[in-house]
């Protein structure tokens, strides 16, 4: 047992060593000739007794000279010639010579004593070698000649550590610091991740006290080797002035594609369970089977299979132009950790799908085309109590649940982005008054985006908490065909609801659908209305403010009030056809204000029972 913690400690010196030593590993010394001769002939004659000849001496001198060898290869090249070997020298005779070749001095007792029982216990000679080369003696030594004790190889996992000093510290990297990060990496003891993770929350980025803008200016530079995209830079911008976490943005930069890609440059793993640079199975199926608890990546090049509700318990990137189908009654749940970033591009979307879409991907379930994807076959994304998950450029197809409450992607109680996506031929739940579209926002935070995303052939395309801000940039129809709509096409607003923050509502395509009971403004928050707003209420639904001062632009150009069976505004909303028709005074109940004690009648109000 002593001899294993001997060698431990023995082990973990030299190290330490190694780490101090490459301090002077980038650094150019100035040396004279003689001086190198010098320290040259010591090695001779402590090494193998004699005086140096011509052809050796020299060429040693102008390799220490120009710095393509260091103190630490003339060492090796002494202690490991034949001539040396030749000697037979005992393990005491061998030691002395270490001593006095590589610190210039007698051996100290308490050094002798410990490295001459590390040699009679089996310990091998190199591994001694390297204790003395690695030393600071011997780097002092070194230092008194002008010339280099170690040099490190170049390599590419060297400049990616040292991109990470440069651009998170702003300087360039100790030696120590290098050999100890570099050497992690090619012996796969950490990943990129790890070095990222080390880098940015280091005391010493820490101490720098970056704005939000300058923090993300970093992890652009760093992890994907570019100045921001405008769209990217202001998502996360916006999340991280909203108050989002730095370490959850910065897990969305380590776990993308990007960084993926970035690491593979430099010939190391991104992160615990990537895939290794160039690694493929021979097949691009890959069946989920599992729950997810540690951070993952789905690769572009695959597509995913999966047969149950998987639950996701860490941050799950999924690179622009993968694929995942879902067979019946299969979904996705988020759980405390868990985040999506789903990221892809114009020219190559994320599709989530019904495994019988032979559209993307091709044929996944082996029946040619005996079966068709319909509305339903799978149930839906739900992002639960998670926040911060993002999907832009996504395709969602043939999902959500009737009987389940479910809309293909539901966004649960906290923050996310939707953005330019499109969501097409999905079911959703459609009970009385209680109506979730296939994006489903109905308890979402109100700093939750849903922007630039097109929704046709759907039961219901959107269902939002009240305190959600709709501008008019979302479309409600199929661009290729303008008749295809929705079924039930407007914008479905929880009821029993209310507004604690000041929200616009700008859509100006289909209407907004008051659900049952309405909804009420808190005082001092305001809701405005762009011009040519529609606000359709279901039976007994009303809006419920303190005064006038809470609505913006109430009486705009083409701003309506009116029932949910008006047909006349925006279309046929309640998904009947001609079937039914507003009465002159209909069941919903109207505008009440506080302040007035009272329900208003202006023009714009039409078919409430308390309009006239």
């Amino acid at each position: 047992m002593q001899r294993r913690i001997s060698c431990w400690i023995t082990i973990t010196s030299i190290l330490v060593a190694v780490l101090v030593l490459f301090s002077v590993a980038t650094q150019k010394l100035s040396a004279d000739r003689s001086d190198v001769e010098s320290f040259v002939t010591r090695f001779y004659e402590l090494c193998l007794g004699r005086s140096p000849d011509s052809a050796g001496l020299n060429g040693w001198v102008n390799a220490l000279l120009d710095q393509s060898k260091a103190g630490a290869d003339v060492a090796l090249g002494f202690v490991f010639s034949q001539e040396f070997l030749n000697k037979n020298t005992t393990n005491e005779e061998y030691l002395t010579v270490l001593y006095e070749a590589f610190f210039n001095r007698l051996p100290d007792q308490g050094g002798w004593a410990s490295w001459l029982s590390e040699l009679n216990s089996g310990t091998s000679r190199a591994d001694v070698l390297d204790g003395f080369i690695y030393a600071q003696e011997f780097k002092n030594l070194c230092d008194v000649y002008g010339i280099i004790a170690v040099k490190p190889p170049p390599n590419d996992v060297e400049a990616f550590v040292t991109r990470f000093y440069q651009l998170c510290l702003d300087r360039d990297p100790d030696a120590a610091g290098l050999k100890g990060w570099t050497d992690n990496l090619l012996n796969k003891i950490q990943t990129g991740a790890d070095v990222a993770n080390g880098f940015i929350y280091s005391q010493e980025f820490i101490n720098k006290n970056t704005t939000n803008d300058e923090y993300l200016t970093i992890l652009y530079k760093a992890f994907f080797n570019r100045d921001p995209d405008q769209a990217g830079w202001d998502v996360w911008l916006s999340e991280l002035n909203a108050g989002k976490n730095r370490g959850e943005v910065l897990d969305g930069f380590i776990y993308s594609a990007e960084f993926s890609n970035l690491c593979c440059e430099y010939g190391i793993n991104a992160f615990t369970g990537s895939v290794p640079c160039g690694g493929d199975d021979g097949s691009n199926i890959v069946n989920v089977d599992d729950d997810i608890f540690e951070p993952m990546v789905w690769y572009g090049d695959k597509i995913y299979i999966i047969s149950d509700e998987v639950k996701v318990d860490a941050a799950l990137t999924i690179q622009p132009g993968t694929i995942i189908k879902f067979k019946s009654q299969a979904g996705i749940e988020l759980w405390n950790e868990g985040t999506i970033n789903a990221i892809g591009t114009l020219s190559e979307k994320i599709v989530f799908t019904s495994i019988k879409d032979d559209t993307y991907g091709g044929d996944n379930n082996g029946d040619q085309s005996a079966t068709i994807p319909a509305a339903g076959d799978w149930t839906d994304i739900d992002l639960n109590t998670s926040t911060g998950s993002v999907f832009e450029n996504c395709i969602f197809l043939y999902g959500g649940d009737e009987d389940y409450a479910a809309g293909v992607l539901n966004l649960g109680i906290n923050t996310s982005t939707v953005n330019m996506c499109t969501f097409a031929y999905n079911d959703s739940h459609t009970v009385s008054a209680d109506f979730w579209g296939a994006l489903y926002a109905g308890t979402a935070s109100e700093t939750t985006k849903i922007t630039n995303n097109i929704f046709y052939a759907n039961k219901v395309p959107l269902t939002i908490e009240a305190h959600i801000s709709i501008n008019n940039s979302n479309i409600f129809h199929n661009l290729n065909d303008i008749t295809e709509t929705n079924q039930y096409n407007g914008i479905y607003v929880e009821g029993q609801d209310i507004i604690d923050s000041n929200v616009a509502w700008l859509e100006t395509e289909v209407p907004f659908v008051i659900q049952y009971d309405g909804f009420e403004i808190w005082d001092p928050f305001s809701l405005t209305l762009g011009n040519f707003v529609v606000l359709k209420f279901m039976t007994n639904s009303f809006l419920h403010i303190h005064s006038i001062n809470q609505l913006s632009n109430p009486r705009g150009t083409g701003v309506y009030f009116t029932s949910y069976k008006d047909d006349s505004k925006k279309g046929d909303t309640n998904g009947d056809g001609n079937a039914t028709n507003p009465p002159p005074a209909d069941n919903w109940r109207g505008i009440w204000d506080d302040a007035m004690f009272d329900y208003y009648t202006w023009t714009n109000i039409l078919y409430s029972s308390n309009s006239d």
